[in-house]
């Protein structure tokens, strides 16, 4: 009933058979359990700063983080089908590098399935930093897009796509209009102030 009423959200890895993830949907109730609640005595006595400065980092890595993912997630979701590559599925997943003993989440990718394997439409970093994305960003997709071709997904044409809050780096820009596979998104282009600037 939490889900169907929009309290929660029930999301499953497109690329992987586990257990889904249930995540609180709404941003406030998770700053109230994550900050407000642990932080009140601190609060009422007189040290809001103080608990503010101590919660900042819970704040953007638990709330506004994911809170941005998900908006880009819907962004996509709602753009021009042709921007995610002719994908139908829209979601985040994780990606083990056993090699190099990593795991990589992935905050978007679009997909449609085929017979096991999945055919990769486009593969996205979604940062809520307060500094400018860079040509770091597009290299590690660009590792997680290599992994995925290796298991047998279909990854011939593959767009890569970063989202940012505070801009990108003019090395990653000029990286991006080099390629020409490469979506670069920002809080204008989210928000439809500027149209988004579909590669190759």
């Amino acid at each position: 009933m939490l889900t169907t009423a929009g309290h929660l959200e029930y999301a499953r890895d497109p690329l992987q058979e586990r257990r889904p993830v249930i995540t609180v949907a709404d941003p406030i109730i998770r700053f109230h359990n994550l900050i407000t609640v642990p932080k009140r005595d601190l609060v009422e006595t007189g040290g809001a700063r103080q608990a503010w400065e101590e919660s900042r980092s819970t704040f953007v890595s638990r709330i506004l983080g994911p809170h941005f993912e998900q908006c880009c997630r819907d962004w996509l979701c709602r753009a021009d089908r042709d921007i995610r590559g002719g994908a139908s599925t829209v979601a985040a997943t994780v990606v083990n590098d056993q090699a190099g003993h990593a795991k990589h989440e992935i905050d978007v990718v679009a997909l449609d399935r085929q017979a096991g394997r999945a055919r990769i439409g486009m593969l996205g970093e979604a940062k809520a930093t307060l500094t400018r994305r860079g040509p770091a960003d597009l290299d590690r997709l660009l590792h997680v897009k290599e992994l995925l071709g290796a298991r047998g997904h279909d990854v011939t044409a593959t767009r890569l796509a970063v989202f940012s809050m505070e801009g990108f780096h003019p090395d990653l820009v000029s990286s991006a209009r080099r390629r020409g596979d490469v979506l670069l998104v920002d809080l204008p282009v989210l928000f439809g102030a500027d149209p988004p600037v579909v590669p190759g």
